[in-house]
């Protein structure tokens, strides 16, 4: 599919309608979601792969990887409202006829990933966009250590300022960065605490290997 094609797939997303801020929900902007699932395509990490997306949300990056050829898709979050926001989004990607039929599978679950219980299991590929830990502190850390539990090669969104904390993260982990790239991700207005219609911020993505880590 070309790039312009999945963009207006992916614009179609709904969003929820009324997100909670202790959970940091945001969406992460199209045009981003569709730059970084280019890249993991053109590295190999798409195609033919299992791929899990952690904090899912609408599922951005879990319906984007259906649409390019992964083999089988997990979408996780803890929120229920979540996944019934993927399942309706996948539907309605599922109708556009530029999708065609992908031959991989979906499946949606609602799980807290920082249960030691919640026993996902291993991927090629994980994709996240976790909370930046500006409501909770360290908020990520969870996502961080289970997507190097279950994923060989993950892609994550940061706020950029982390960036020291998260290399560092990584490296106790036994993990290693392999790219970076930085965008400038536009927030709305969305929580009583926020003071502006609009704001911009740097975050920070970073592809990196995972895999067996129990830290």
């Amino acid at each position: 599919m070309r790039r312009k094609h999945l963009e207006m797939v992916l614009s179609r997303m709904e969003d929820l309608e009324d997100p909670d801020p202790k959970l940091e929900q945001y969406l992460t902007p199209t045009h981003i979601a569709v730059d970084i699932l280019t890249k993991a395509l053109e590295n190999g990490d798409i195609e033919g792969k299992k791929v899990a997306e952690l904090g899912c949300g609408g599922a951005p990056f879990g319906i984007g990887s259906w649409i390019l050829g992964a083999s089988e898709v997990l979408c996780v979050d803890i929120d229920p409202r979540c996944i019934n926001l993927a399942t309706g989004n996948l539907e309605r990607a599922g109708s556009d006829p530029r999708v065609g039929n992908p031959p991989g599978s979906v499946e949606f679950e609602q799980m807290d990933i920082s249960d030691p219980a919640s026993g996902l299991p291993g991927v090629d590929t994980v994709f996240m966009n976790p909370p930046f830990g500006s409501q909770n502190r360290r908020a990520d850390r969870p996502f961080i250590r289970e997507a190097m539990k279950m994923g060989k090669i993950i892609y994550s969104l940061h706020n950029g300022v982390t960036r020291s904390f998260l290399l560092k993260e990584i490296g106790r982990l036994g993990g290693k960065v392999l790219d970076e790239e930085r965008y400038r991700m536009e927030i709305d207005h969305r929580y009583h605490f926020h003071t502006r219609e609009k704001m911009m911020i740097e975050v920070i993505l970073l592809r990196y290997q995972g895999g067996g880590v129990d830290g």
